[in-house]
């Protein structure tokens, strides 16, 4: 069987009744402002600047290191790159702005691209036909001095 449950009851006219907030004091509000709506930004570590930047937001300033931060953090690379593959840099300009466009050529020349070589030249193997350190030669240099030593004593 079943054990009784206690149900709460309630009539059509004390569904349709308001429900009463409490009133909130100044005070009140100004502590749930502070804790549900105030942003706090960090700063960036090379030039001390507060990190006002986002995902949707570039930064305002045209300090180099806040917008490599925000390229580092913030930015869609893969999104950007496709766009400036496909369209150029015309489309980039006309959907990002001209001085969102050169800070991405500066953070390109700069930090990309040499990331970039140096992966490419570790990934490509180097000649093969060139021996480094000369460790053929000195195991040669050995063999003739064991073959003359076999000459010399046979």
């Amino acid at each position: 069987m079943e054990p009784d449950r206690l149900t709460e009851v309630v009539t059509v006219d004390e569904a349709s009744k308001p429900a009463v907030q409490p009133t909130l004091t100044r005070k009140q509000v100004g502590e749930l402002r502070r804790r549900y709506l105030t942003v706090h930004h960090g700063r960036v570590k090379a030039c001390e600047h507060l990190a006002k930047f986002g995902k949707d937001r570039p930064p305002r300033n045209n300090c180099v290191e806040c917008w490599t931060a925000f390229f580092y953090t913030s930015c869609d690379l893969e999104g950007i790159h496709v766009i400036f593959t496909t369209q150029g840099v015309p489309a980039l300009t006309k959907i990002h702005g001209t001085k969102f466009v050169k800070a991405f050529h500066g953070f390109l020349t700069s930090c990309l691209l040499p990331t970039l070589k140096a992966e490419a030249e570790q990934l490509v193997p180097s000649d093969s036909t060139v021996i480094e350190g000369g460790v053929i030669n000195e195991r040669s240099r050995e063999v003739q001095s064991i073959v003359s030593t076999i000459q010399d004593i046979g």
